[in-house]
């Protein structure tokens, strides 16, 4: 008589501390229906406000009388024009004719756009137009005839919006979850058990990078169609992003550190977010501004992660190199994380 020998179940094998906390802490951030509509809409919110914004101000302006300065593309460019209803033609004479409003110039791979200062004529169509001839619009210089730079609201935020919903995921998305936490006891039952802080820490990180790239994706898509992405410049960006989000991810952690109150964290740091935009040169000039107050402001973390942002994203001159960007973001990460993991308490005067 034959036996059969009994059936072996092999347990699923345990998995790290680290994973169960990272799942347990992504599903969590996906329910909080609240704090995920600040944090997947903001960008979208404020693409739809500043591109309307700019939108606006443009349309209200008169078409412009353009001179096409002759040249190879000329006949190209005067074709766009005339195929988008603007009045133009190809002059020779360094004087523009009386009535005119724009002058357009282009030598190969760059263009100029000059604007009358007084009329301050639409000048999107122009770009639209010289862009539709093989010229990037980074490579497309516009301004007025006085010297000052046209406004692009959209143009000049889309690097704020990126630190903007970097900084919201950092704080609304981190810090505050981690206060809740500790305020409804979690933690202090989490420092009953082997669990580390650095491993408690690190797991709140996944979920949140991949929030992150798609803050930035969107941005980044928007930026594109815009015609302002160089693809040349997409490595530098991610490299900014990255370094960007670890150190407003250890500033989150840095405050959530000690804090008990979700509500008053939830105050203070709904503060910090649109005092972070108002200081990042997209909505105000750092030049409207004292100039010790500027140059003050100019290296507050937010600011440098959007004008770090911006000149990848839209080509921007800050007269600083990138790297300089990078080891600031980078340094400024370290100090956070540190100071982070030296303050942090499960509970009181808890110190593992």
């Amino acid at each position: 008589m034959t036996t059969l020998a009994p059936e072996t179940r092999t347990s699923p094998p345990k998995r790290s501390a680290f994973t169960e906390l990272a799942a347990t802490n992504a599903r969590e951030l996906v329910r909080d229906g609240k704090t995920m509509f600040f944090i997947v809409f903001f960008p979208l919110f404020f693409l739809g406000l500043f591109g309307f914004l700019g939108f606006m101000i443009d349309s209200q302006n008169d078409a412009p009388v353009v001179e096409v300065v002759a040249g190879e593309q000329s006949d190209a460019i005067l074709a766009e024009l005339d195929a988008a209803g603007i009045d133009a033609t190809i002059t020779d004479d360094a004087t523009p004719a009386d009535g005119t409003t724009a002058i357009v110039t282009a030598n190969g791979d760059t263009a100029q756009v000059v604007l009358d200062s007084e009329a301050q004529p639409q000048w999107r169509p122009l770009v639209d137009a010289v862009s539709s001839v093989g010229i990037a619009k980074p490579d497309i210089a516009i301004g007025y005839e006085d010297g000052s730079a046209v406004f692009d609201p959209l143009k000049n935020s889309l690097a704020s919006i990126v630190m903007v919903s970097f900084l919201t995921l950092a704080l609304l998305g981190t810090a505050v979850p981690v206060v809740g936490q500790r305020g409804k006891g979690i933690l202090r039952v989490l420092g009953t058990t082997p669990l580390k802080r650095s491993t408690y820490i690190a797991a709140q990180s996944p979920a949140r990078l991949l929030i992150g790239v798609l803050q930035l994706a969107i941005v980044v898509v928007v930026t594109a169609v815009l015609g302002y992405l160089r693809p040349s410049a997409i490595p530098g960006l991610v490299i900014t992003a990255l370094l960007g989000l670890a150190m407003l991810f250890a500033i989150g952690y840095l405050i959530g550190s000690r804090a008990r109150n979700p509500e008053s964290t939830t105050t203070v740091v709904s503060l910090l977010i649109p005092v972070a935009l108002m200081l990042s040169g997209s909505i105000f000039p750092l030049t409207m501004f004292p100039q010790a107050f500027a140059d003050a402001v100019q290296w507050l973390p937010t600011t440098v992660l959007a004008n770090a942002l911006s000149v990848d994203l839209v080509g921007a001159d800050t007269g600083i190199a990138s790297w300089v960007y990078w080891l600031y973001l980078a340094g400024v990460g370290i100090v956070a994380a540190v100071l982070a993991g030296l303050a942090f308490r499960w509970d009181q005067g808890e110190q593992r």
